[in-house]
């Protein structure tokens, strides 16, 4: 299992990941520290190894986020405590968009589970028609297989990667729902320029940022689909239909993370 020790800055220390989020304590904040990891933790939806983590908790919607890093990964842990938040999540899974030279910009997008998140044309141009029932079979299944990892869309080339569940170096998350709560777990490569060279490699003691959503339109955090009822919390928390200062979209979560360096 993994660790993840404490950085420079700690929202909360030493202090259950499930515990914080019942707390609702804090409201919208901006920047957080990000933890050095001693080892990776195992992305599959238990946060029992986030404890002492730094951690931002949005008061309002009830969404807690911790970060963590090492010399090769960025790792989010996420519980929703929202049952509107919940239940789109439940439908159109978590989207995170990842901008490596700190700008508030969506051309990264990261969404689990990718079958969540995009429909495959089996038909397109004759395809299915074309295959046996033995070949239709398994494209069934490595569609199946595929679902169940990573969608990443590099929205300044118009490409797409599914990273396949259980990859041992790529993009990882994963959603659970468990006892009334909804966690998520995702791993990032920092060296993210391998598979997508028009993006900078993140290093540790850098700053990135990243927001959180799911799959709905608008990819809204504030509540059930399509709602824009929710009042501003603060310049990067849960804006309502007006939004604060520079016109970012409803419920969105931005978040500048500071990467933490080895300690």
């Amino acid at each position: 299992m993994g660790h993840l020790k404490a950085g420079p800055i700690m929202i909360a220390r030493s202090i259950p990941f499930f515990s914080v989020l019942l707390l609702l304590m804090g409201c919208s904040v901006q920047r957080i520290e990000s933890s050095w990891a001693l080892s990776s933790p195992t992305i599959d939806g238990n946060l029992d190894e986030w404890k002492g983590t730094s951690l931002v908790v949005f008061r309002d919607a009830q969404v807690s986020i911790a970060v963590g890093n090492d010399s090769s990964y960025l790792y989010l842990g996420g519980r929703i405590a929202n049952t509107e938040i919940q239940r789109a999540v439940g439908q159109s899974g978590v989207v995170l968009w990842l901008n490596p030279d700190n700008r508030k910009e969506k051309d990264l997008e990261i969404c689990f589970p990718a079958s969540k998140a995009a429909r495959t044309d089996l038909n397109r141009g004759g395809f299915w028609d074309g295959l046996s029932d033995e070949q239709k079979a398994a494209a069934q299944e490595e569609l199946k297989e595929m679902g169940k990892g990573v969608l990443v869309i590099n929205r300044r080339m118009v490409q797409s990667h599914v990273y396949k569940e259980g990859n041992a170096e790529g993009f990882a998350g994963v959603v659970v729902e468990s006892q009334g709560l909804v966690s998520f777990e995702a791993r990032v490569p920092l060296r993210i320029e391998k598979d997508f060279p028009e993006f900078a490699e993140m290093h540790p003691g850098t700053t990135v940022t990243i927001g959180v959503g799911h799959g709905e339109t608008g990819r809204s955090l504030s509540g059930a689909p399509g709602y824009e009822g929710a009042p501003p919390t603060g310049k990067l928390g849960f804006p309502g239909r007006g939004g604060p200062p520079g016109n970012l979209p409803p419920g969105e979560i931005w978040l500048e993370v500071g990467l933490a360096q080895p300690l």
